[in-house]
């Protein structure tokens, strides 16, 4: 149910939702980061809710170093939140 619920809210944000939620969190994010963070939302929902190892991988490679790590904090807080 709570999987649900998720996958629906995420498949209903926008681009400046999550530029948004950078912003709140001190994050500024280049056009690339945005449109690669949506993107990944929007076409590898199932991969971050099963692996987000594999997300976080390959975020670490396409993301700037400052980006990356707020991600990741953010991660680190939000997710076990989600799923536990």
């Amino acid at each position: 149910m709570k999987e649900k619920f998720i996958k629906s809210y995420a498949s209903h944000l926008t681009k400046d939702d999550i530029n948004k939620f950078a912003k709140e969190n001190n994050v500024i994010l280049s056009s690339y980061e945005l449109d690669f963070i949506y993107d990944t939302i929007q076409n590898h929902f199932d991969t971050i809710l099963n692996d987000p190892n594999k997300i976080l991988r390959i975020a670490k490679e396409k993301l700037q170093p400052g980006a990356y790590n707020k991600l990741y904090e953010l991660y680190v807080i939000y997710y076990p939140k989600l799923y536990h």
